[in-house]
């Protein structure tokens, strides 16, 4: 008789704070899930509600493998990038999950059918759209469809999926722990699909909702459609903001130039060169990087942000 051949691991990498309203749900969704070879680890950042009583009661009560470590009260991005670098925890894939969203059941099952069909010597992304619901986990929208090609020189400018629909393998984990080596970065998510799109990876961008993405008023990053959202980054990018996120990210790239393409190198170069050239030289290097949104709209914001000098 044929054993049946092993499933890859997968470690889920949450992170917590102050979340003892919704992460019992989102546990719950995490236990329902159809792929069984999974175990939790969860950096919590110093929370001060019942948020690690309900972790521990759950661990109890459903006899899951689950390790709680202590985060670096740093804010959300450090929590995450601290988790993924811990030497301790090793897998196949590795998942991050927020404590407020309820995951589909078949989330990762899906994910690992994707990921399981590319080659592992390369780094892999698997990352999906979402269902935004509000607090009660009544449905708003889904998020939006993004059909531009998933590449490094969009990478650059936008993130097209959060991370708390991201699987990554290991050879995109060792890339991201080469490139936050002592290193602030804004959003874990973005640094990752830069990573991965440059270094000659694969990005599954995967059209199916994977988790039902909470809104509620302790949202970090939340909801990120409609005009106050627009007015939201337009005031954002006046400010200055982007132009910063824009520095950190790039100084995190840095570290893993030599792994990147040579073509992703010569886009890079011009990135960095159109950020600080005079107008007219801003917007040839644009052309010829070839750095793009995936909407109209989102385009007409990175020309206006080029004119500016605030990319």
């Amino acid at each position: 008789m044929k054993q049946a051949p092993s499933l890859n691991s997968i470690a889920i990498l949450m992170g917590s704070y102050q979340g003892e309203k919704y992460i019992e749900k989102q546990l719950i969704s995490i236990t329902s899930q159809t792929y069984p070879n999974w175990k939790l680890f969860i950096s919590d950042d110093g929370s001060q509600d019942r948020t690690l009583k309900i972790i521990q009661k759950f661990k109890a009560q459903q006899k899951i493998h689950l390790k709680i470590f202590e985060g670096p009260k740093k804010g959300f991005s450090s929590n995450f990038i601290s988790l993924t670098k811990r030497p301790e925890i090793k897998s196949s894939y590795y998942a991050w999950a927020d404590q407020d969203d309820i995951w589909n059941k078949k989330k990762l099952e899906n994910a690992i059918k994707c990921l399981n069909n590319q080659s592992s010597a390369r780094p892999l992304l698997y990352c999906s759209r979402t269902i935004f619901v509000d607090h009660t986990n009544r449905y708003i929208k889904s998020s939006p469809l993004f059909t531009q090609p998933k590449t490094f020189q969009n990478a650059l400018v936008q993130n097209i999926a959060g991370g708390n629909t991201m699987i990554f393998n290991e050879k995109a984990r060792q890339l991201f722990i080469k490139a936050t080596k002592d290193k602030n970065i804004p959003a874990h998510d973005w640094l990752m699909y830069q990573i991965v799109s440059a270094c000659n990876g694969i990005i599954v961008y995967d059209e199916r909702p994977s988790i039902r993405y909470r809104q509620h008023s302790q949202n970090l990053i939340g909801m990120n459609t409609g005009i106050k959202a627009r007015m939201k980054r337009m005031k954002l990018l006046l400010q200055g903001q982007f132009q910063t996120w824009n520095t950190q990210n790039i100084s995190a790239l840095n570290n893993i130039y030599q792994n990147m393409t040579l073509e992703n190198q010569i886009v890079f170069d011009r990135f960095k060169r159109l950020r600080k050239t005079s107008l007219i030289k801003r917007f040839i290097l644009l052309e010829k990087s070839g750095v793009y949104r995936q909407t109209i709209l989102q385009n007409i914001g990175l020309k206006i942000g080029i004119f500016l000098n605030k990319i």
